[in-house]
């Protein structure tokens, strides 16, 4: 494999924005990108095949490259904290960060790949190829533990401070309830491989896999889910979920599903590309990366602009359509800032309102779709939509 020098690249950011709402950024690289993170709204990294390590300080509108001597492909970026970070690598190699990213040091963990890690405070587990496990009580010297078995074990999430569960090839689901240090097996209900888990709330994971496979799983009940959603050709590799409980998978053949109130739904991109990693950092703006270097952002939540409304358990507008006034409901009292912007993106208003619902004055506003972006005095971001009459 030819070595592929880090440069400092300075890209000029070209936007299109579809109609499925996702604008492409340009990353200046054609390899696969497999692995995305956000600090915020602005600043992430993205690491894929050949050694590519990328960052952004603009939202993705320029990327440059970090100096990092690998050729590998890098699996998955994780932070424990801001500054603390974790970036695993298909030869075993694990990278640390103790300065959000911007530069890195190298320990050999193992000669077969390390796909997946999760913390729960200072406490750490790395799981990969046959069924590897490895912990930390520290986050910095690693001990292997019992393989979990012969199958590749591809992501590995925290429910709470002692459990962990972890899944991988071969619909493989293991348990732990000592911080990763015994695990014991759990009936998936499936042959198919597990690829990526995430934590929904304190009850409840998500798992995604190959055919379509989605798994919403209950360790301290004990009850798995199988949620059918019709894809059975495509391979959802990633999910993500965010402060408010909404979830986005993303998968081969431009799949995104988006899951709130319990219910999944397609919401799929217009450019037809296999998308690898998914990640929102608020409510409302999340990044999705794939093949040959392509990486997305989306300002409104991930829906599609031709969507006439978005329902979240914390938020209600009415009447529909809306007219001369948008009444606004919320579940929290609190002091809201509150903007609203156009299907392109224009801010056609901003105002600050006081407690669980206001009214808007909606009167000047042109007849079309409009979304709804509110952000509380703790920092809490949610969105919704509505249509002007």
């Amino acid at each position: 494999m030819k070595k592929i020098i880090p440069i400092l690249l300075f890209v000029l950011h070209l936007s299109v924005f579809a109609e499925d709402g996702w604008v492409e950024q340009t990353s200046g690289i054609t390899s696969n990108i497999n692995t995305v993170y956000f600090f915020d709204a602005n600043t992430g990294l993205a690491a894929g095949n050949d050694g590519n390590l990328l960052q952004t300080t603009d939202g993705g509108s320029n990327w440059s490259s970090v100096s990092i001597s690998s050729t590998s492909n890098f699996q998955q970026i994780y932070f424990r904290t801001s500054t603390d970070g974790y970036l695993l690598a298909q030869d075993g190699n694990l990278y640390t960060s103790s300065n959000s990213g911007n530069s890195w040091t190298v320990q050999s963990l193992d000669i077969h790949g390390i796909n997946g890690i999760s913390f729960s405070g200072n406490n750490g587990i790395i799981v990969g190829d046959d069924g590897n496990v490895f912990t930390t009580p520290e986050g910095t010297n690693w001990t292997k533990q019992s393989s979990l078995g012969v199958f590749t074990v591809n992501d590995v999430v925290f429910l709470n401070d002692t459990l962990a569960v972890a899944v991988g090839g071969g619909g493989e689901l293991h348990k732990s309830t000592d911080k990763g240090l015994t695990w014991t097996s759990v009936t998936s209900g499936t042959s198919n491989t597990l690829s990526a888990i995430e934590k929904l709330n304190d009850s409840t994971l998500i798992i995604t896999g190959t055919i379509g496979t989605i798994l919403e799983f209950k360790p301290l009940a004990g009850s798995i889910l199988t949620v059918g959603v019709g894809l059975s050709l495509n391979w959802l590799k990633d999910v993500s979920c965010d402060e408010l409980n909404v979830c986005r998978a993303v998968g081969t053949g431009k799949t995104v599903l988006f899951r709130n109130n319990g219910t999944w739904d397609a919401q799929n991109m217009d450019d037809n590309v296999n998308l690898n990693a998914v990640h929102f950092v608020t409510h409302t703006i999340g990044y999705v990366v794939g093949i040959a270097g392509v990486v997305y952002r989306h300002d409104a939540a991930g829906f599609p602009n031709g969507i006439s409304s978005i329902e979240t358990s914390n938020i209600k507008t009415y009447p529909v359509p809306a007219q001369d006034q948008l009444t606004v409901e919320l579940a929290i009292v609190d002091q809201y800032k509150v903007k609203i912007t156009s299907s392109l993106g224009t801010i056609v208003h901003s105002s600050v309102e006081e407690g669980d619902s206001f009214k808007i004055d909606t009167q000047n506003l042109s007849p079309g779709l409009y979304f709804l972006h509110l952000t509380s005095s703790k920092g809490l971001k949610t969105s919704s939509k509505f249509l002007k009459k």
